[in-house]
């Protein structure tokens, strides 16, 4: 039985914590896509007993779990869609299941747009086996030419069923996204769910 506790130290050193055994697509997609700012918490619990490693039997969510508190951080998410930066936000893993949990964050476009993201969550349910598809269900609010454009970029592309470009739209808009993102290659994107509701105010 092993157990780590951090406090206040960079993502990039704690990163490394997370053992290669457990969760591991998921594990190799956040070393990927998590990038800078800070890990406030973090916990690591291993409670294996002898001989159980390598038997082929993917290690339960009681024989390995983790927290990671993040606080500047800049999340990667899939396709085109830009990175939440200035995420604040918590990623759980337990067994081959991996929670994240964002609080807040910005999502710049390239245009110069800003999107406002928070109440997030993305939700991976076995990732060590393929495909490997988070489920994704964020709150945005921000100007709906933003949210348009944020919500044209592959692999939503919500925009290509409505025929209305970013441009096409204005004034300022709150809105949910629900969508499931492939964290890794070779998936058929017109296969995955995906739901953007807007309010205007």
């Amino acid at each position: 039985s092993v157990a780590f506790n951090v406090h206040d130290m960079p993502v990039s050193h704690v990163k490394q914590l997370w053992p290669w055994f457990s969760a591991r697509n998921a594990r190799l997609w956040v070393l990927k896509n998590l990038f800078g700012g800070r890990v406030v918490d973090a916990s690591l619990q291993f409670q294996v007993v002898p001989g159980r490693l390598g038997n082929g039997i993917p290690l339960s969510s009681d024989e390995i779990f983790g927290r990671f508190q993040v606080e500047g951080s800049r999340f990667d998410t899939a396709g085109r869609i830009p990175p939440i930066r200035d995420a604040v936000g918590v990623v759980e893993f337990h067994g081959n299941d991996v929670d994240i949990a964002l609080s807040s964050g910005n999502v710049y476009m390239a245009s110069g747009r800003t999107v406002a993201a928070s109440n997030g969550t993305m939700t991976i349910k076995a990732a060590n086996r393929p495909p490997v598809i988070g489920a994704l269900d964020i709150d945005v609010a921000g100007e709906a030419s933003a949210i348009a454009e944020l919500a044209s970029y592959e692999p939503i592309n919500a925009m290509r069923h409505v025929g209305l470009l970013p441009d096409d739209l204005s004034g300022t808009v709150t809105g949910h996204v629900k969508a499931d993102i492939p964290l890794q290659s070779g998936v058929d994107s017109s296969k995955l769910d995906w739901l953007v509701t807007l309010d205007y105010k």
